[in-house]
């Protein structure tokens, strides 16, 4: 789960990119202090009144992360937060 928080305009174009697999969340359309959960897993964005905003995203796509190290970069004005972590079972 993510938690995107919009610095930026509403034409404020965000893009999240995992540069280990190559997957890219792009979000656009988001208002200037608005705060965004984006649930990569089950496909859901919601912002802080739990209103849905699945229309902010720009290519419908989720990023993912791999076992291991995963580096990822942010383009845009925001703050995010990754606010759920995966445990790894050896």
């Amino acid at each position: 789960k993510i938690k995107l928080i919009n610095y930026g305009y509403k034409d404020n174009h965000i893009t999240i990119t995992n540069n280990t697999n190559g997957k890219k969340l792009e979000i656009e359309g988001v208002n200037n202090q608005e705060i965004i959960y984006i649930d990569c897993a089950i496909g859901s964005v919601v912002n802080s009144n739990n209103e849905n905003r699945f229309d902010t995203l720009y290519n419908y796509d989720f990023i993912s992360l791999e076992n291991g190290n995963n580096n990822i970069s942010l383009s845009g004005s925001c703050a995010i937060e990754f606010i759920c972590e995966f445990p790894i079972i050896l």
